[in-house]
């Protein structure tokens, strides 16, 4: 019987379009760009995922990738980009839903420390949860089978009480070889059904 519901963060919980979320630091959409090019897919930003580096040692790489008229800009964008990012209201419900019918849950992420404390500030739904493995924290990402079982010892939780959702496949297939169910998450439609076949209750 599932127990225990584990959530992944980015582009389940809350919208990852990072983007959008500095666009307002810019005059301008070109360099807004090519700030979302040399930090958020730059080396730098796994390595803070991972818990790696920290936030100074990142923006210290990424000044000498852009243009120094933009290094503030970019400075003020990074820091903030977390409290930009916008919940994903279905899932939300979802949460409610599960957490009225006694479902225990659980934040399970690959986020730096920074972006997590911005996300969290003042989000309703944070104290929802029963317990958080965040990568940055643990120094370790998921798909390692570490981190899955950094969680599982941490709150003594069973695998196959526990049900895992993702958007991506790599992540949930990681679960799974240890015996946790999962569902790699794209709409809260596609998610209801799943959890019906698995009888986990949300009505």
């Amino acid at each position: 019987m599932i127990k225990n519901i584990l959530f992944d963060m980015g582009d389940v919980i809350i919208a990852i379009e990072n983007l959008k979320s500095i666009r307002p630091f810019f005059e301008n959409d070109e360099d807004a760009r090519l700030i979302e090019k040399e930090t958020f897919l730059s080396e730098e930003w796994n390595l803070l995922d991972n818990g790696l580096i920290d936030f100074d040692e990142a923006v210290k790489e990424w000044k000498n990738r852009v243009p120094e008229r933009l290094h503030q800009n970019m400075l003020n964008a990074m820091k903030n980009h977390g409290l930009y990012l916008e919940d994903k209201v279905e899932t939300l419900k979802i949460i409610d839903k599960l957490k009225e019918n006694g479902y225990k849950l659980y934040l399970f992420t690959n986020l730096n420390l920074l972006d997590y404390e911005n996300i969290i500030k003042k989000r309703i739904w944070y104290p929802k949860f029963d317990g958080k493995i965040v990568s940055a924290k643990v120094k370790v990402l998921k798909p390692e089978k570490e981190i899955y079982i950094k969680l599982l010892e941490k709150y003594n939780l069973k695998p196959d009480e526990c049900y895992f959702i993702d958007d991506k496949q790599v992540n949930v297939d990681a679960g799974r070889k240890l015996g946790i169910k999962g569902h790699v998450f794209s709409d809260v439609e596609e998610l209801k059904k799943d959890f019906e076949k698995e009888g986990i209750k949300i009505f």
